[in-house]
């Protein structure tokens, strides 16, 4: 029988990523698939069922995956400790270049199969002037990191993208095709509320603190908007993401917002819920979003969403349905955008009854089915 093993290593909270591979993992056991994830946290190595409970735990040293050597030792402590059982016909899925020296060693020792998720556009591009002119700063690798990419990539079977976006990149910078497979958008809805401090009437601004999210951007909006106020909820993911916090904070001192910015860090998901049941609609003002699980949260909870229209979004939100888009980089038309929605509670709502349609479009059966035709298709493996 085919087995399905995520391996994901972390150092900082991954948002996104974490809620993939926990979302797809849930999914494949649905379909009567053995599916795993293999997780590496300071200290322990283990791999866990479908409820995040080790099976099997392995101590380790911690290693630094901001290092080659470090990544490298990683994936030879996880192709040693995590081999009993896998074979041939079983599958490693990874989802970045952290844990692809991981995947190649197990590939070369068991004949495994190995596929890999690209959730974030390509290093190529990354790194071009587009890629820094749009502040993807945190997500550049140094050369050296990308020389160790692009000498074990070969060793991949398939490749699968979040968007057709991602997948159109990835052929252009990397020579590499893709499968979109998209993401989900319901895992949230089944989880409970949790009391917040938010009383008046709201909008939402939910993501990682980095600058490519531009949390800051929206702050000088909301600068031009005396009487909207905003939910700041996010995490901090290393010490850039701190800095940009600390910097954020500053920010709404010097514009005089203290009074109508709330921040949350680092909430649950029962808080979440709260979050997007009790605000008017969501923001996302990120830049070259590559999907984007946020918007599509949002929609499943019936809030319009406000985006940029660049990256994956495009192919998520339908403008004018449920959601505007507003062209790149133009705050002008950002803060007409979200005056219209704060004072037009007829498109409103009319926005919130068409939101819904979200669940149906993007959901993580969808997801897992398309994976596996994928892997079936491609690598020739009868699932």
């Amino acid at each position: 029988m085919v087995r399905i093993f995520q391996i994901f290593l972390r150092f900082w909270r991954a948002g996104g990523v974490e809620r993939w591979i926990t979302c797809v993992t849930d999914a494949l056991r649905r379909r009567g698939l053995e599916a795993y994830v293999i997780t590496m946290v300071p200290g322990a190595l283990y791999l866990a069922d479908r409820d995040r409970i080790p099976l099997k735990v392995a101590e380790t040293k911690s290693y630094d995956f901001n290092d080659v050597d470090g990544i490298i030792r990683a994936g030879r402590a996880i192709s040693e400790a995590i081999s009993e059982g896998i074979d041939e016909d079983d599958v490693i899925l990874i989802h970045s270049y952290k844990e692809l020296v991981a995947g190649v060693l197990l590939k070369k020792r068991y004949g495994c199969k190995l596929a890999y998720m690209l959730h974030n556009p390509p290093y190529g591009f990354l790194c071009s002037d587009t890629g820094y002119r749009q502040n993807w700063v945190n997500y550049r690798l140094s050369v050296e990191k990308y020389r160790l990419w692009r000498e074990f990539i070969g060793y991949v079977d398939i490749f699968f993208t979040n968007t057709r976006w991602v997948a159109n990149l990835y052929k252009e910078y990397e020579g590499i095709s893709a499968f979109p497979i998209y993401g989900g958008s319901e895992h949230l809805l089944s989880a409970n509320s949790a009391s917040i401090e938010c009383d008046d009437p709201y909008i939402l601004c939910v993501g990682a603190f980095e600058p490519r999210k531009r949390q800051h951007m929206l702050l000088r909006v909301l600068s031009r908007l005396d009487d909207v106020n905003l939910a700041l909820v996010g995490f901090i993911r290393g010490l850039r993401s701190k800095r940009y916090f600390d910097l954020l904070k500053k920010q709404i001192d010097v514009l005089g917002l203290r009074e109508r910015v709330y921040i949350r860090l680092n909430c649950s998901d029962e808080e979440l819920v709260s979050y997007y049941r009790g605000c008017d609609f969501l923001v996302h003002p990120a830049y070259y979003e590559h999907m984007g699980l946020t918007p599509m949260e949002a929609l499943s909870f019936g809030k319009p969403v406000i985006a940029q229209s660049n990256g994956g979004i495009p192919e998520i939100l339908r403008n004018g349905v449920d959601s505007a888009l507003f062209s790149d980089d133009n705050e002008g038309e950002l803060a007409r955008l979200i005056r219209s929605f704060w004072e037009d509670s007829t498109t409103l709502k009319e926005m919130s009854r068409r939101a819904f349609d979200i669940r149906r479009r993007f959901n993580w059966e969808r997801t897992a089915d398309l994976m596996l035709r994928g892997i079936s298709n491609a690598l020739g493996i009868d699932l």
